[in-house]
């Protein structure tokens, strides 16, 4: 198989596995109060199928980063395709069980395994587009393989609430389309998940790499870079308003008075457009440096943290309008402020992780700078999605239905206050140009020499 097809295949079965793992994160969330009846429980049990795969994020990501920077991708790779699959046909599995509780108990079983899976496939995007991809191409391999992630949610918000159509026997048939669609990636895996060889091509060509640090090495250095923290920061929230929004937007709507239908349409407007949003801003980080160069002067080799900051204000000023209108009952108006609040937020996302891989370059590997994003943003999420579930239940709710959505933009703020600290750094891009430059300086000084001793061999002959 050619480079090219191997990065393209490679990224494919890579975008289906992470596809399938957020579909299982939002499958209930596409129908919380169905689910409940379903299962016979409170709707804060159901809210606990998306918040487990936030609470074992964070212990488990120290394992999936260990594994991927120390033993490879395709290991990494593996165990998070195997472990997606069983969990996804536990699920389904549960069904059979009676009474009602332990329907429940080993649906979250599965959900649980699940979850273990999902470290293994979120931290790997970075590391693949920095093996396999050059400096021009990297961000938009890394914005598709990281927006499989969002797809997954967006079709199961849609799919699910259409499948069970507020009838809780139609659940089951639901479970069994997403263990369906978890099966996709796993005969294909094996032979698609190479170990790869050297890094992206602009690097290899120069002959330069970057050494395996040790694990505790990258983490101590991760811990006293300032500017890392700070964007891990303001990043894991942005993640969290995001994770709150779509695990508690069905909750809310519902209390407001609109339909699950209604609450999934919410959800997939803002996830269809954020995956425009992402790839716009990809390809201006991509393609036009100069450009950037020419607007922003010394923030050239850095463009990401202007796109990082300006989605970000975006994003918050399009939350807060969402949330303004939510009990004005007006659907238009929803989905369009939904829609715009996802082209903001999902350019944060990949935008966020190369800047991660930016400051942390030479002191941490790809895979424990990305899992430390990503840590915070599942942390926080898991906090605030139990403080809104804390505050819809809490005293006055009956009097001010709705009123926890104030909460995610609330957040959101202090998000933003800190993106905006974030300092421009671009140590990858810089290793890389010193790298190319001295390899073009050998490959002068040996064309040199060869013309050198060319004349002179000429010269004895004659």
């Amino acid at each position: 198989m050619t480079t090219s097809r191997l990065r393209s295949a490679y990224v494919l079965t890579y975008a289906m596995l992470n596809l399938s793992n957020a579909w299982l994160w939002s499958t209930f969330a596409g129908a919380s109060v169905t689910s409940a009846e379903y299962y016979e429980t409170k709707e804060s049990a159901v809210t606990w199928f998306s918040l487990v795969f936030m609470a074992i994020y964070v212990p488990v990501t120290i394992v999936s980063s260990m594994v991927l920077d120390t033993h490879g991708l395709r290991r990494g790779l593996l165990i998070g395709t195997v472990l997606n699959f069983l969990g996804a046909w536990i699920r389904y599995l549960g069904c059979c069980v009676e009474p009602s509780a332990g329907k429940y108990a080993v649906a979250f079983i599965g959900q649980s395994i699940a979850a273990v899976a999902q470290p293994f496939i979120l931290n790997a995007p970075p590391k693949i587009a920095n093996t396999f991809y050059s400096p021009t191409e990297r961000t938009l391999a890394d914005a598709v393989m990281t927006l499989a992630n969002p797809i997954g949610a967006a079709l199961a918000l849609v799919v699910v609430p259409i499948v069970v159509n507020s009838n809780p026997a139609s659940l089951p048939t639901a479970l069994l389309i997403s263990a369906v669609v978890a099966s996709i990636p796993v005969p294909f895996a094996p032979f698609i998940f190479r170990e790869p060889v050297g890094t992206s091509a602009d690097v290899d060509a120069a002959g330069a790499s970057e050494a395996n640090i040790p694990f505790a090495t990258s983490l101590r250095n991760l811990l006293r870079n300032k500017n890392y923290l700070i964007l891990m920061t303001s990043f894991g929230i942005a993640i969290a308003v995001f994770n709150t929004y779509v695990s508690e937007l069905s909750f809310i709507a519902t209390e407001i008075g609109y339909s699950e239908d209604e609450a999934g349409y919410m959800g997939f407007a803002t996830i269809l457009c954020g995956i425009l949003g992402s790839v716009v801003a990809a390809l201006i980080l991509d393609k036009t440096p100069k450009f950037l160069k020419r607007m922003f002067g010394s923030n050239a080799t850095t463009p990401h943290t202007i796109v990082y900051k300006c989605a970000y204000v975006f994003a918050l000023v399009s939350l807060i309008a969402f949330s303004a209108c939510m009990r004005s009952g007006m659907l238009g108006g929803l989905l369009f402020f939904a829609a715009i609040f996802g082209f903001g937020a999902f350019a944060v996302l990949p935008t966020g992780l190369e800047m991660g891989i930016e400051i942390t370059y030479g002191e941490a590997g790809e895979a424990i700078g990305t899992g430390g994003l990503w840590s915070v943003g599942q942390l926080l999420g898991v906090v605030t999605s139990v403080v809104v579930d804390g505050i819809r239940n809490g005293v006055g709710a009956d009097t001010v239905k709705g009123r926890e959505i104030w909460l995610v933009p609330g957040v959101g703020v202090i998000g933003l206050i800190l993106a905006l600290h974030v300092r421009p750094e671009a140590r990858r891009v810089q290793a890389e140009q010193s790298a190319a430059a001295l390899y073009i300086t050998d490959s002068k000084d040996t064309s040199v020499e060869v013309e050198d001793n060319t004349p002179l061999e000429h010269v004895g002959q004659e």
